[in-house]
């Protein structure tokens, strides 16, 4: 026994040498712990035994202790119900039992919460897991919320707006068949005074929603589905009551067929930031959203699109004079139209383009054809330099540019005095044409960073595989 006694000590330093982890205070342990979490919308299943935190209770036991009396580590709960799940009774409630055991270590901390499900239709009972999540309502502070049918959110239909005091953030996808509305009109925590952040995904009955509009400061209107339609005189209607908007997500569907929705009013946001639209209607028609919009003070816009026959262009009116940051993934744009659109900007610092912009046909039979060219534009030494609060460039989806032409870029941009430019993000959808070095050079002579990624597109398929 004195031999033993011995022993443990010498055993206990090897230990610690072995690791020196466990000579760490807990409350560093514990931060390491919070910033190993991923975010909510990174993960799959948060009640995943792969995923943190509980891959960290299965370390050891004192580690395991650290995480079940670290709050923060239980704030945040994403749950995916699936087909690969056993739609019981048993297999919910057990389901729901987690989801309590999880909250129930997450002290009195605000909730981030979001249910996710592929489910489609009736036949699956999942009120158990609404009215475990709903047992911790007083503390949410994000919903996130896909239900498989709106039968589903009967459970939520029963919370009050006083039962929801910390609400700030609501998303709801509609997915379920077409033509049957999400019960909005039956969720009462919509309401909710301390709401500023909503998301509506897949719901063109945008009317029925009851809430204070006027205090939300983010907004995201989507359409993943077809038979979703979001028209401009909807989203002007909605906009018109929403002042106080910081930023603002829209996917433009529908078209307006009635004469009457004709008249648009037009709708100012003094207090807009940042807008991201998603246009599938067309620049014709998604103009008349632009034309409509005041927005004095917008810093950042991203916009999707496409250009039609005879290609006008992307919709002049979304180039504001205000713009610091822009994107665009506008397929089929002419280099004169997207050239034009950018003098419109002089303040932008940071602009991406996601889609390498084309030259006119020379004939009517055939398609346009990606510019190779079209950097030159940037580099004109005979007049006023483009964009010359330019910091940043983000090209994506180049082809036809030649590693030559970037280079000549790069020394062009550089030696304009006016030049602000010092950092250049390239992705092109091929192989590198010879040796990068002198494209490295000319970045480096500049004090340039230069990111350059060479990926062709992947090969089909091999029928024989």
């Amino acid at each position: 026994m004195e031999s033993l006694n011995v022993a443990l000590p010498d055993a206990q330093r090897i230990y610690l040498k072995v690791s020196p982890a466990t000579e760490l205070p807990e409350d560093i342990v514990r931060e390491i712990f919070i910033a190993a979490m991923p975010r909510l919308r990174d993960i799959d299943n948060g009640m995943s035994p792969k995923e943190c935190p509980l891959l960290l209770c299965q370390i050891c036991s004192a580690w395991r202790h650290l995480a079940f009396t670290t709050p923060r580590l239980w704030a945040s709960l994403r749950i995916r119900v699936d087909l690969a799940d056993i739609c019981t009774p048993s297999r919910m409630q057990q389901l729901a039992d987690k989801a309590t055991q999880w909250l129930s270590r997450s002290g009195a901390l605000p909730l981030s919460i979001s249910l996710y499900s592929q489910i489609m239709g009736s036949g699956c009972d999942v009120s158990p897991l609404f009215s475990a999540l709903a047992a911790f309502s007083s503390r949410w502070k994000d919903i996130e919320v896909a239900p498989p049918f709106p039968d589903s959110l009967e459970a939520l239909s029963q919370l009050s707006v006083e039962k929801v005091p910390m609400l700030t953030s609501v998303s709801l996808e509609k997915r379920c068949c077409e033509g049957v509305p999400l019960p909005c009109h039956l969720l009462p925590l919509l309401t909710a005074p301390s709401l500023r952040s909503l998301c509506i995904v897949n719901e063109d009955n945008l009317a029925d929603l009851q809430l204070h509009w006027t205090n939300l400061t983010h907004l995201a209107l989507l359409a993943q589905e077809r038979w979703t339609s979001l028209t401009i005189h909807t989203i002007l209607a909605i906009l018109g009551q929403c002042s106080q908007l910081e930023t603002c997500e829209l996917d433009l569907t529908g078209y307006d067929d009635d004469p009457a929705l004709a008249i648009l009013s037009p709708v100012s946001l003094p207090h807009l930031r940042r807008l991201i639209v998603r246009d599938e209607i067309g620049p014709t028609e998604s103009s008349k959203l632009f034309m409509n919009l005041q927005l004095p003070d917008v810093r950042s816009l991203m916009y999707f699109g496409f250009s039609e026959e005879g290609d006008p262009g992307p919709p002049s009116h979304m180039f504001y004079p205000s713009l610091e940051h822009l994107s665009l993934s506008i397929s089929g744009l002419l280099t004169s139209n997207l050239i034009s659109a950018l003098q419109r900007v002089s303040s932008l610092c940071e602009l991406g383009l996601h889609v390498e912009p084309v030259l006119p046909p020379a004939m009517d039979f055939q398609e346009p054809s990606p510019d190779p060219c079209f950097l030159e534009y940037f580099t004109n030494t005979s007049g006023p330099l483009l964009l010359p609060n330019l910091s940043r460039l983000w090209l994506e989806g180049l082809y036809a540019v030649s590693d030559n032409s970037l280079l000549h870029f790069i020394e062009s941009r550089s030696a304009a005095p006016s030049s602000k430019l010092t950092q250049i993000t390239a992705h092109f959808a091929r192989l590198m044409q010879g040796n990068v070095e002198p494209l490295l050079a000319a970045a480096r002579a500049s004090d340039m960073k230069l990111q350059l990624v060479f990926q062709p597109p992947s090969p089909p398929p091999s029928i024989f595989e």
